[in-house]
C-alpha cells in the first residue's frame, strides 16, 4: 500500500549540532554532539541520499538501512552520531506530523514525574560552581565530582 505522507524534501542540512530533515511542511530537529562537521559531511554526503523522497515517517526502516549501509565501520563514531541525529529528527517530523508528543508515539507516558540531577565536574571550585550548585531546585539530586588537590 502506497504511504500518501510527504517525502523528505530537498536538502538535509545540519546547523551547529542540529541536524534538520526538510519536509514539505514540516522540520525536524535532531541533536548530536562531538565534531559537527564531521557528523554533518556524513549526513549530506552519505545518508541524505539515503532519504530524500523517501516516506520520513518510515523510521525504523531508515534506521536499519542507515546502520546498514555503515556497520562494516561498527557501531560507533561519526557515523552513528548522524543516525542518531537523524532518527531524533524524524521522530520529531513524526510527532509533529501526527499532532501528538513524541512520547505517545514511542508507546505512552509511563510515569508522571522524572527525577533531576545537577551534575558539576570541576577542577577546582569557584564561586561560578557555587552559584550553579545553589540555582537547581531544591528537590533535584546534586552530584559534584572535582579533582582533588594534593597537600
Amino acid at each position: 500500500m502506497a504511504s500518501e505522507e510527504p517525502p523528505i524534501g530537498p536538502s538535509l542540512t545540519q546547523q551547529s549540532l542540529g541536524a534538520h530533515l526538510h519536509g514539505r511542511r514540516l522540520d525536524g530537529l535532531g541533536e548530536t554532539y562531538y565534531l559537527p562537521r564531521a557528523v554533518s559531511a556524513i549526513i549530506h554526503d552519505f545518508y541524505a541520499p539515503l532519504l530524500i523522497g523517501r516516506n520520513p515517517l518510515d523510521i525504523e526502516n531508515h534506521w536499519n538501512n542507515l546502520f546498514s549501509a555503515v556497520s562494516f565501520f561498527g557501531s560507533m563514531g561519526a557515523e552513528m552520531r548522524a543516525i542518531s541525529a537523524i532518527d531524533i529528527a524524524l521522530w520529531d517530523l513524526a510527532g509533529k506530523h501526527s499532532g501528538q508528543p513524541i512520547y505517545n508515539l514511542l508507546g505512552g507516558r509511563n510515569r508522571d514525574r522524572v527525577p533531576s540531577i545537577i551534575l558539576v565536574w570541576a577542577m577546582v571550585i569557584t564561586q561560578t560552581t557555587r552559584l550553579g550548585w545553589k540555582a537547581a531546585p531544591e528537590n533535584w539530586r546534586r552530584i559534584c565530582f572535582a579533582k582533588a588537590s594534593r597537600p
